[in-house]
């Protein structure tokens, strides 16, 4: 299947958690939606010169008592609650955000602890915290993989009073990647595969921007972590000197961790980062999806990989990129779907 023309665009609003259908929206000037890896994504709807009827309906739209839904030709491709409401003389702009920013709102209810859990598994405990009084915005999840890097120990306490968000965050920035799709947050390791397609110049309207950076190169780390108890002894992992004589030179990165209390662990870390980060880090952002782009949209998400081959600019790239986010933008000329993604891999 490929992406298509979007022949048509429609924007309603329903009651939180989606059940109940309230109104459509008349003639949208503009609607915005994108898909985010590891954050909250955002969507926005454009009313300007609004109907009697739809303005009057508007006026009772409340932020996360209402959600907003987006429809391409039909089928739905984006969904969230409304976070703000926005007035003029004549015109509306609704906003809205992904069910994940409700977990934002929620914080760790009791004590958890665990040894040896795969992160995407102790996430999901987190989930399950943030749903557990109410779940009237109806949000699921779904673990898609297994992180490479094996399991963490981990506890929080009640008392800390963390959100659920900021729990995933943490996680985030060593062990998993997560991002919301209508109703379900995903949960998957960072050698996560989804649908996968070639894609080269000719899918594209607009060829976008490529960008090769060093900023993220580390090739020798080490890990601090701490032994059990409020006087722990700390303790190191190391992965070994991957840059003395390679073509990126020797970069040393030294970070911490308090959750892992295992050598073993430490080292395991130390290592995944060293082959993660051990290579400079090529990306493309923007463009234009032209209608031959092999993927359906509700295929283009974060985590779909693709073999890449691209020449238009002076830097030809080529290889496994992931998509890491999806932004697409309708109004009067049409629709703009971009996206930005990251390669897999050495190089």
């Amino acid at each position: 299947m490929s992406l298509g023309c979007a022949s048509s665009y429609t924007a309603s609003i329903y009651t939180r958690g989606g059940k109940t259908f309230v109104m459509s929206i008349d003639d949208p000037t503009e609607i915005h939606w994108s898909r985010t890896n590891n954050a909250t994504s955002t969507a926005s709807c454009v009313i300007d010169g609004a109907s009697a009827d739809c303005c009057a309906g508007l006026g009772s739209v409340d932020p996360f008592a209402h959600e907003l839904r987006i429809d391409r030709d039909g089928v739905l491709v984006w969904q969230g609650p409304v976070v703000t409401m926005e007035y003029e003389f004549d015109k509306v702009t609704i906003n809205a955000a992904d069910l994940s920013v409700w977990l934002y709102r929620r914080r760790v209810l009791n004590k958890f602890e665990r040894e040896n859990i795969l992160p995407e598994q102790w996430a999901r405990k987190m989930i399950e915290q943030a749903i557990l009084r109410d779940n009237s915005m109806y949000l699921t999840y779904s673990i898609w993989s297994s992180s490479v890097g094996g399991g963490i120990d981990r506890m929080i306490r009640a008392k800390e009073f963390k959100t659920v968000a900021s729990e995933l965050s943490d996680l985030a920035n060593t062990w998993i990647d997560w991002w919301v799709i209508d109703r379900t947050i995903y949960l998957a390791g960072y050698m996560f595969v989804g649908a996968s397609a070639s894609v080269n110049d000719s899918h594209f309207d607009e060829v976008g921007t490529i960008t090769v950076s060093g900023e993220q190169i580390g090739n020798d780390y080490v890990v601090q972590g701490r032994g059990r108890g409020s006087a722990g002894v700390e303790k190191y992992g190391y992965s070994g000197d991957l840059g003395t004589g390679s073509y990126l030179g020797l970069h040393m990165r030294v970070l911490s961790d308090d959750n892992l209390h295992k050598v073993e662990q430490l080292d395991g870390k130390a290592s995944s980062l060293a082959n993660k980060y051990n290579r400079l880090t090529h990306s493309f952002s923007g463009g234009t999806l032209g209608p031959t782009f092999p993927l359906g949209v509700n295929s283009i998400t974060p985590g779909t990989v693709l073999a890449v081959s691209l020449t238009a600019t002076c830097r030809s790239v080529s290889g496994s990129f992931r998509i890491e986010n999806v932004k697409c933008d309708v109004n009067d000329e049409g629709e703009q779907l971009s996206i930005e993604v990251q390669r897999l891999g050495a190089g």
